[in-house]
C-alpha cells in the first residue's frame, strides 16, 4: 500500500507514471520521482534545498542530499562529482546522442551554483 506522501505526490504530478515506488516509501514536499525511476520499499525521497532546475533538452534538477550535490538529468541521477565529461558522453551514447552540448552546459551551470 502506498504511503500518504506518495499518494499526494502522485496527485500533484511529482511522480512520473512510469516510476516504481515501493511500499512504505515516502516522497517529501518539493521532491519528485522521474520516469522509469525506482524507489525501494521503505525508502525516502526528499528535497533538502539547493538548486531546482527545469526542462532543457530533458528535465533536470539539482539538489543536496546530506550536503552532497546531486544532479538528475532525464532518468539519470548521480552525485555531481560523477558527472564527468567521460560519463556524460557515455550516457548520451545510451540515451540521446544529441544531448551532449545541453548536458555539458547544465553540468557547468550546476557546478558553478554549488561551487565545485
Amino acid at each position: 500500500m502506498e504511503s500518504k506522501s506518495v499518494i499526494k505526490a502522485r496527485a500533484e504530478g511529482r511522480i512520473h507514471p512510469t516510476a516504481s515506488v515501493g511500499a512504505r516509501a515516502s516522497v517529501g514536499e518539493g521532491a519528485s520521482v522521474g520516469a522509469r525511476a525506482s524507489v525501494g520499499e521503505g525508502a525516502s525521497v526528499k528535497r533538502e534545498g539547493g538548486y531546482l532546475g527545469g526542462v532543457a533538452r530533458h528535465p533536470f534538477d539539482a539538489y543536496t542530499v546530506e550536503g552532497v550535490p546531486i544532479l538528475r538529468y532525464g532518468c539519470e541521477v548521480l552525485p555531481l562529482v560523477d558527472w564527468t565529461a567521460e560519463r556524460q558522453l557515455q550516457l548520451c551514447e545510451v540515451h540521446d546522442r544529441g544531448a551532449t552540448a545541453d548536458l555539458a552546459r547544465i553540468v557547468r551551470t550546476v557546478r558553478a551554483y554549488f561551487g565545485v
